[in-house]
């Protein structure tokens, strides 16, 4: 309980998911301790190394944590091959060293194993534009709806930070035009819009988003 606690605060938490990270890793080193053949405890394991792995600037730490995550999803993996989350944890993985072809890899497997878990098509719905496939990759971003995640403005940032890293201004566009939907009120989308516009040349939709910030500055 209290490490599917502090997960929940970590990923909802800014400036302090690091710091639950962390606790909610050493409570789930005695998990697995005490219950070895506890999957979800391997899982949430794995899970939270995932957001130290993100967080982590030095390469020689990242990559010891990798493989600390990696060795927690094949015990997993041992213990339940056909279990997706910890497919789509893998993947996550391989995002968060932003190695694509692995996220595009594990979320297929997964996808394979079952047809249901939406976080296995938006897995893949991510990878895809980042190797090159904007249409696949938006239809399964599209499919992962369907299939029934629940679209937050955190995950529209997430494939924004990814697509600027990757100078993919296109699909950062679309990103933003997405969270811009999810969260029409809020300035800095908007702003980070219009200048993702003006980069590509785009400047009368710049301007337009521009005009609605100062309507809505102007309502306030």
């Amino acid at each position: 309980q209290y490490v599917s606690f502090v997960k929940s605060c970590s990923a909802d938490t800014g400036e302090k998911d690091l710091e639950y990270s962390k606790k909610g890793v050493e409570a789930g080193k005695i998990i697995v301790k005490k219950q070895p053949s506890y999957l979800r405890g391997w899982i949430m394991l794995g899970a939270l190394t995932n957001i130290l792995i993100d967080r982590e600037k030095e390469p020689s730490i990242k990559q010891q944590l990798v493989e600390q995550a990696n060795s927690y999803f094949k015990t997993a993996y041992e213990l339940s091959p056909k279990r997706p989350e910890v497919l789509a944890e893998c993947a996550k993985t391989s995002l968060v060293t932003k190695n694509y072809e692995g996220v595009k890899e594990k979320s297929q497997q997964c996808i394979e194993t079952t047809q249901t878990f939406a976080d296995c098509y938006w897995l893949l719905g991510i990878s895809q534009p980042l190797l090159g496939d904007t249409k696949n990759g938006r239809e399964n971003i599209e499919l992962s709806r369907v299939k029934g995640l629940y679209f937050l403005g955190s995950h529209f940032r997430q494939l924004a930070a990814l697509y600027a890293f990757e100078k993919k201004y296109n699909d950062l566009i679309w990103a933003y035009e997405q969270l811009v939907g999810q969260e029409p009120f809020k300035f800095e989308n908007r702003a980070l819009l219009a200048f993702t516009y003006r980069q590509v040349g785009r400047y009368e939709d710049a301007r337009k988003q521009v005009r609605i910030i100062l309507d809505l500055a102007g309502d306030d």
